[in-house]
């Protein structure tokens, strides 16, 4: 025999072997996981709302060098404070397609419970999206189809992206 190895130390070998093994595929599986998510990540649009403080209208902005198609907005509860004393509903029209650094108005449809706000009202609450704190979750996709969700919250200092991740399906 070429070597003389006790059976202790042979099993010993081969148990540190394994297990270097072991950590080796799950590394390589990591950085593979890794790299797609990087890889999405490159293709990934980042749309923001912004106020025009010219006319206080709420706008969407691709921030990226991407498009984003199939924009969809969920609904958005607003409290209008105390001048107005309630809540109120706001519900976005969906946008077809948003080239990179493109800007759009968005329009915007008030529901306060079953009813919905006169005209003024609607033009009045302009300033409360300026100024109240708010969340808006906003569904759309990349270029190559991937289903996008966006959660930007809106603050003393305008609006902050809070979060960006692949929709999950829904059921």
């Amino acid at each position: 025999m070429l070597f003389n190895i006790d059976p202790i130390i042979k099993d010993i070998l081969i148990l540190v072997l394994t297990a270097g093994c072991a950590v080796s595929l799950t590394l390589l599986f990591k950085s593979r996981a890794f790299s797609a998510r990087a890889q999405s990540a490159k293709i990934t649009p980042i749309l923001m709302p912004v106020i025009d403080p010219s006319d206080n209208t709420l706008h969407l902005q691709n921030d990226s060098a991407y498009f984003a198609k199939d924009i969809s907005i969920d609904d958005c509860r607003v409290d209008l404070g105390y001048e107005f004393r309630r809540t109120i509903s706001l519900t976005f029209a969906p946008i077809t397609t948003l080239k990179p650094n493109q800007r759009v108005p968005l329009k915007i449809r008030a529901i306060d419970g079953a009813s919905t706000p006169n005209p003024n009202e609607i033009t009045n609450a302009g300033q409360h999206l300026c100024c109240d704190n708010y969340t808006m979750v906003l569904r759309f996709a990349n270029i190559e189809n991937s289903k996008l969700v966006e959660t930007v919250a809106k603050g003393e200092n305008g609006f902050a992206l809070k979060d960006i991740s692949e929709e999950k399906p829904r059921g």
